[in-house]
């Protein structure tokens, strides 16, 4: 398995591709001058394209991926309704989601032969909307809306319009000001970070009479943390047996266990990292854990260890200015 990292940098407005090698190592293939500030990205279910965010003139541009080494030519773009702040599709690759935060909406953009297209369908008076995250069965869209303390639930019909589920959303405790979203491979859980207090809830999709709850609140900053909590992303490995979320005030990565079923969280460390941790992600091996400072200006590489899945770091790289959002495509 070949795997190719993409780190976005939106201060200079670059976007730097490197190889993951088999021990853990980077080596840089190509830096790609962005038409703007780059920042959210996904890659295609067919590990073709990569779809990135792109600032102040609101648009998704597309990059056509070479199949031998992963890198990057630009293919097209489309407008989108506001400023990009979490890009990502359907399962099948034939719609692309935005929600944007500071416009308060999430918008479904058709993808033709990976092309973006204008947008079909726009949500609007979601307040402080920070993901878009599609269940495991591809028919139901997770919006988190961090002012609204609400996860708001559309079904996504088959030409890609967007209509309010039953429930139409969930709730989260005041204040806990919910931001993105991971699934677990069985299918059965989904984890949403909270930004503001600093908290990952634990939502079974569906109990045995069809409704969604949240089965377990679990902090994840340490003890004795007394500062400002400003948690910001949130991975599972493809096992689904450690689950990490960082905090961009403390620079720290908090390392979970997961149960056999995914029900039930336990925190295991908190591992320091680069400085204001904005984004990060999981090789599609399951070894390593690579996470970008959007104050240090480098990312590092993290190998997970043992039962506890502890994280070593293993090497660290400079990168563009204001690093902030880490894919990872394997081919």
């Amino acid at each position: 398995m070949k795997q190719t990292v993409y780190i976005a940098s939106p201060e200079s407005h670059q976007i730097h591709v490197w190889r993951l090698e088999d021990g853990g190592s980077l080596k840089l293939l190509q830096v790609v001058d962005a038409p703007g500030q780059v920042q959210p990205m996904v890659v295609s279910p067919d590990k073709g394209w990569l779809y990135v965010g792109v600032r102040p003139e609101f648009r998704v541009v597309a990059y056509r991926i070479a199949p031998d080494d992963g890198t990057l030519s630009e293919a097209g773009e489309a407008p989108l309704p506001g400023s990009p702040t979490h890009l990502s599709t359907d399962h099948e690759g034939r719609f692309l989601f935005c929600a944007s935060y500071n416009a308060g909406c999430v918008s479904v953009t058709p993808l033709k032969d990976g092309h973006p297209q204008p947008v079909i369908d726009k949500v609007e008076g979601l307040d402080g909307c920070h993901s878009a995250n599609i269940s495991p069965d591809n028919r139901t869209l997770w919006v988190p809306t961090l002012k609204q303390d609400r996860i708001c639930l559309f079904t996504l019909s088959d030409d890609g319009y967007l209509a309010p589920q039953e429930p139409a959303e969930v709730m989260t405790v005041e204040g806990a000001g919910p931001r993105h979203m991971a699934f677990h491979p069985n299918r059965q859980y989904a984890y949403c970070v909270n930004e503001l207090n600093g908290t990952v809830d634990v939502w079974e999709l569906r109990d045995p009479n069809g409704e969604i709850e949240c089965v377990q609140t679990l902090d994840m900053m340490p003890p004795d943390f007394a500062d400002t909590r400003w948690a910001a992303d949130i991975h599972i490995t493809p096992d689904g047996r450690h689950l990490y979320a960082c905090d961009r005030t403390a620079s720290i990565i908090t390392v979970f266990s997961v149960s056999e079923d995914g029900s039930v969280l336990s925190v295991e460390g908190y591992q320091p990292t680069e400085t204001q941790p904005r984004g990060f992600n999981i090789d599609h091996s399951g070894k390593y854990v690579i996470a970008a400072g959007q104050q240090s200006h480098h990312i590092a590489v993290y190998q997970i260890e043992g039962e506890q899945g502890l994280l070593k770091e293993q090497g660290r790289y400079a990168v563009g200015q204001g690093p902030m959002w880490v894919t990872i495509n394997a081919f």
